[in-house]
């Protein structure tokens, strides 16, 4: 159908995967360099991903000598492609602090609301793909079992930006669910407004939904799918806002 879309993901040269992929080089794996760098493999990962926005004190380590970055990837380039160029780096880690804090409201509202949702879960898996999800969640007497999450925190310098989504939906959309359901959490009102358009609307065949945070309020203010396992069942459908 011709109101079905399919995002592109497009990385830039300036990304800060291309970045990591660029200063780590062909001849060590992803977790010798964060080794090298002292910082922890999950860290890594979630950088990679684009899920994290690392501290200044961070992208030091990663092109310090010691973590030996190749291709000329220099710090200046990591700050740049993260957004902190113009920024002095203690208002830079302010925003890392910002940052994490956002995550942690998050999980906290999350399982709050299926507490006042009456959901019943399990236990948190420890062994999903970190670099792709931030928290998954098991679910009892669900038509869905697995529920996953990514947040996405739009800075500042990022606001109403759709590209962070694009490239994040470019990432699910590729992956297989496994009967799962996968909830995008994000703090931008625009581009959540934005993308209604494509409610239910996309190629992707898995239970996806977008869902608003409010970080004034601290709660989720709003949530739709953009696609159904399979087209037109809304049966298998679960909301926390």
């Amino acid at each position: 159908m011709n109101d079905k879309y399919q995002p592109d993901v497009v990385v830039e040269h300036n990304d800060i995967t291309y970045l990591i992929e660029t200063a780590k080089g062909s001849g060590r794996s992803y977790e010798a360099y964060a080794r090298m760098a002292g910082i922890s493999s999950a860290a890594m990962s979630k950088i990679r991903s684009g899920k994290y926005r690392p501290s200044p004190e961070t992208l030091r380590k990663l092109s310090s000598d010691k973590a030996n970055p190749q291709g000329g990837v220099t710090y200046e380039d990591f700050m740049k492609s993260l957004g902190y160029a113009g920024e002095s780096e203690s208002d830079a880690d302010q925003h890392s602090d910002t940052l994490s804090q956002y995550e942690k409201e998050i999980t906290s509202q999350i399982y709050t609301a299926l507490f006042e949702k009456e959901i019943l879960s399990k236990k948190v898996n420890d062994d999903y793909d970190r670099r792709m999800y931030d928290l998954e969640i098991k679910l009892i007497d669900r038509p869905v079992e697995s529920w996953f999450f990514s947040y996405l925190y739009f800075s500042p310098v990022r606001r109403s930006d759709p590209g962070l989504l694009y490239k994040e939906l470019g990432k699910i959309m590729t992956a297989d669910l496994g009967g799962g359901k996968v909830t995008i959490v994000l703090n931008d009102p625009q581009v959540f407004e934005m993308f209604k358009t494509y409610e239910r609307k996309l190629s992707f065949r898995g239970e996806l939904s977008l869902l608003m945070y409010d970080m004034d309020l601290k709660m989720f203010t709003g949530e739709y799918y953009l696609a159904n396992a399979v087209e037109g069942d809304v049966s298998r459908e679960i909301y926390l806002s």
